[in-house]
C-alpha cells in the first residue's frame, strides 16, 4: 500500500507545542516589559527561542 505525500505545510504535534510555546512566551515578555521595565535579557532569550523554533518547523516540513 502507498503512502499518502506529505502536505509541505504540515506542522507535527511537537513543533506545533514549539510554535504555541514562542507565541505565549512572547506575550509574557510583552506583558512584562510594558508593566516593568523592560529586560533586554528576556528579549533576547525569546529571539533565542524563536529561532529555534523556525528552525525546527523548517527541518520538520521538508
Amino acid at each position: 500500500m502507498a503512502t499518502a505525500p506529505r502536505d509541505p505545510h504540515s506542522v507535527t504535534g511537537q513543533a506545533r507545542g514549539l510554535v504555541l510555546l514562542t507565541a505565549a512566551c512572547l506575550v509574557l515578555v510583552s506583558v512584562y516589559s510594558a508593566v516593568f521595565e523592560s529586560d533586554p535579557w528576556l528579549w533576547f532569550a525569546w529571539t533565542m527561542l524563536a529561532m529555534i523554533t523556525g528552525a525546527v518547523v523548517a527541518m520538520r516540513s521538508r
